[in-house]
């Protein structure tokens, strides 16, 4: 497939929507180029005076009992220069846009470089490709503690981890501070109660100005834009039907699920998709459609009943194969729906790619929403009742006083916004739809 190789980072929802949007890995001018999530660029030359190999170090076999924590269970592509340094290190798991959905059965053989685009980016950029024989942390402690440069994809800054460790450091060691000397509770407690509201109005504040980043649900760009056409028994909700969208760019395929995570798989270059498959039960019956790329691996899995199966899907189906442009083939599986979805290399896609239950769904946004999972809401509401009784002194102690006051706002700060995530959720978004037809341009 002609056009740049392009390596894409692992599907993101928001408030991240900017690094999946703009955050890539490519050749140009005899340089391998990083371009940010704020499009700056960082560039290191190839050749004699800068990076001339890239060894791929596969998985150390240790994954499976870390799960989606361990960056190297697709295994460690590392940039060296001619002397055998490390210069860049990429774990690979970050840049599979479809890495969070393959299954753990399938890691060692889902052929990362290739999937990836790696091997095509070494190749754009006239460097070796090598793989090596055993994984990265087998070998020296010299070489794997480098200063390389080391790209994952931290969505939140740096900034933010430090403020929140200080703060948290800060606030556990005033409250045992007053605890300990009575005769400064007056002046340990409040500043203690600032300390958990700092922690938690810095993560708010990041939260939204990372959230403006990215104002555009769809994003912009000429193509068509495909929503759901479920079959009426589907169980759709309107944040399956309002959320969930195909849109096919010039250079890629943009697929985002009822949670709004956004994956983008490209249309050019090593990785580029090759064709589409129709997947079929021994019935005949339609079950999903397969993306597939280089070597006939599947990039995505969309269930048929949850997008092409109801009114308007023909046509939806239609326009995604006439935008692609790609050969269509037909496979026939025997096993039963149920079977494909225990066996396929991407059978979560059957799950996430179809109308979520209300509790998966409110649980797959709350972080989204709120920038806190459900364990730190609970966490951080049961420390600031360690300080709300403070309260109950009165005015006339001022210094408790205050650290109530400061806990309840606290307090207030992290409920409310989490009941509002949980009310909308179960009165609108994930209620049975009414009987609608989806729009579908092409």
């Amino acid at each position: 497939m002609s056009g740049r190789t392009e390596l894409r980072p692992r599907a993101q929802q928001a408030p991240a929507l900017d690094a999946v949007r703009r955050i890539r890995l490519a050749a140009e001018d005899e340089a391998l180029v990083f371009t940010d999530r704020k499009g700056r660029e960082r560039r290191w030359k190839t050749g004699k005076s800068g990076i001339v190999r890239v060894r791929y170090f596969p998985p150390d076999g240790k994954e499976k009992a870390h799960g989606l924590w361990r960056l190297s269970r697709f295994g460690t592509a590392v940039f060296e220069d001619t002397s055998g340094t490390p210069v860049l290190c990429l774990p690979l798991a970050e840049w599979i846009p479809e890495s969070d959905n393959l299954s753990a059965a399938y890691w060692e053989k889902c052929d990362a470089p290739g999937r990836s685009g790696l091997r095509g980016l070494a190749s754009e950029l006239g460097i070796e490709f090598a793989d090596a024989d055993t994984g990265l942390s087998e070998v020296s402690a010299d070489y794997r503690h480098h200063r390389a440069r080391f790209l994952t994809l931290s969505t939140r800054p740096r900034a933010l981890n430090w403020t929140r460790g200080v703060t948290i450091f800060a606030w556990f060691g005033f409250l045992v501070y007053g605890i300990e000397v009575e005769a400064h509770r007056a002046f340990a407690y409040p500043i203690a109660a600032c300390m958990l509201l700092v922690y938690v109005a810095a993560g708010y504040l990041v939260h939204f100005v990372q959230h403006r980043r990215v104002r555009d649900r769809v994003p912009p760009g000429e193509g068509p834009l495909l929503s759901p056409a479920p079959v009426p028994d589907a169980a759709a909700t309107p944040r399956f039907l309002d959320v969930s969208f195909l849109k096919v760019l010039p250079a890629e395929l943009v697929l985002v699920d009822s949670t709004g995570q956004e994956r983008r798989l490209p249309r050019r270059g090593a990785a580029a998709l090759r064709s589409v498959a129709l997947v079929s039960g021994s019935d005949g019956a339609p079950l999903g459609v397969e993306l597939r790329g280089p070597g006939e691996q599947v990039r995505a899995l969309i269930p048929w009943r949850s997008w092409f199966g109801g009114p308007g899907g023909k046509a939806s189906w239609d326009a995604l194969t006439a935008a692609l442009g790609l050969p269509v083939k037909k496979r026939t599986v025997r096993q039963s729906a149920e079977d494909v979805e225990l066996h396929h290399p991407l059978r979560i896609d059957l799950q996430r790619l179809a109308p979520l239950s209300p509790a998966e769904a409110r649980k797959r946004t709350q972080e989204s929403a709120l920038g806190a999972a459900s364990g730190e809401v609970l966490v951080l509401a049961v420390l600031s009742f360690s300080l709300l009784g403070a309260l109950t002194y009165g005015v006339s102690e001022e210094g408790y006083f205050l650290a109530g006051v400061l806990s309840a706002l606290n307090l207030f700060l992290i409920l409310i916004p989490y009941a509002t995530h949980q009310l909308r959720s179960r009165l609108r978004l994930d209620r049975p739809a009414a009987a609608q037809e989806p729009e579908s341009t092409a």
